[in-house]
């Protein structure tokens, strides 16, 4: 992947050109014209949801790996059942009001 580095002098943040397929380019643009939104916007948006996926796909292999030990799981319900306590703090559900 070829990368260009250069920022517009007092102008705001930093640019950098990526190469891209010209597919991938147009179904960047299709999106843009669809939300209304500024290609970047689109990118970094679209950025930001793989992040958050990795992010939980990570978290619930974690889990899963925790769970798949009964001693690390029995640490794990022993914590919550301590911590219960806090949960009793005397406020009344919003629900309820």
């Amino acid at each position: 992947m070829y990368l260009h580095w250069s920022s517009l002098i007092g102008m705001g943040t930093p640019t950098t050109t990526i190469r891209v397929s010209r597919h991938t380019r147009d179904r960047v643009a299709t999106l843009a014209e669809q939300t209304g939104q500024p290609m970047t916007s689109v990118l970094e948006a679209a950025l930001k949801e793989y992040e958050r996926k990795i992010f939980w796909d990570r978290f619930t292999a974690e889990v899963a790996a925790v769970r798949a030990d009964p001693e690390a799981w029995a640490e794990v319900e022993a914590e919550r059942r301590i911590e219960e306590g806090a949960l009793r703090d005397g406020l009344d559900d919003e629900d309820d009001r």
